[in-house]
C-alpha cells in the first residue's frame, strides 16, 4: 500500500469528482487542490485510472507523487486518516 497526493495547479471539480468516483474509500481531500489517496497501485497506474494524462477526456493537469516519509503538523483527523489507512494494509 502506498500513499499518493495528487495536486492540482487549479479549482478542478472534474479531478474532484474522479477522485471520489475512483477511490470513494481511500481518498481525503486537504484542499480545494490536494488530496491523499491510498491505494496498492504503481503512481502511473493511479495516473492512468484518474485520467490525467488523457487530453481529450482527463482533468486537465495535475501532479502525482508517492510518499515514502511524512511529518509535521496538521488537523488531527489527516493523521487519523493516516494511520488508519497503514493498519488496514497491515492487517
Amino acid at each position: 500500500m502506498s500513499i499518493f497526493v495528487v495536486l492540482s495547479e487549479v479549482d478542478n471539480a472534474k479531478l474532484e469528482t474522479l477522485i471520489k468516483e475512483t477511490y470513494p474509500e481511500d481518498y481525503y481531500q486537504l484542499s480545494p487542490r490536494q488530496w491523499l489517496i491510498s491505494s496498492d497501485e504503481t503512481v502511473i497506474k493511479l495516473t492512468e485510472d484518474l485520467l490525467i494524462i488523457d487530453e481529450e477526456k482527463g482533468p486537465g493537469p495535475a501532479l502525482v507523487f508517492t510518499i515514502s516519509n511524512y511529518y509535521g503538523m496538521a488537523d488531527p483527523a489527516i493523521w487519523e486518516w493516516l494511520k488508519a489507512k497503514r493498519e488496514q494494509y497491515e492487517s
